[in-house]
């Protein structure tokens, strides 16, 4: 339960201007995406869709490489939690 409340702030590193930031969080990113179950996939979704919206491009990519891991893990879930 707690990834659900850092994804957001997670997101948001992919946009720092720092190097190491970002690479951090793109470890973090790939860890969490390897031990997400198919339950996790709808609880996370909406933190990952909500990062569509923000201006920074790199925030906006790092959801998409999300969605991507996601349907790789659990691609029936991830179909039935998406937004039609």
């Amino acid at each position: 339960p707690y990834v659900i409340v850092l994804l957001p702030s997670l997101l948001q590193c992919f946009s720092d201007t720092s190097n190491h930031v970002r690479a951090a969080a793109t470890h973090s990113a790939d860890v969490i995406m390897s031990k997400l179950s198919a339950h996790g996939v709808k609880l996370v979704l909406p933190a990952i869709l909500q990062a569509f919206v923000d201006p920074a491009w790199r925030t906006k990519q790092a959801s998409i490489q999300m969605l991507r891991s996601m349907s790789h893990l659990a691609p029936t879930q991830l179909a039935r939690a998406l937004p039609k």
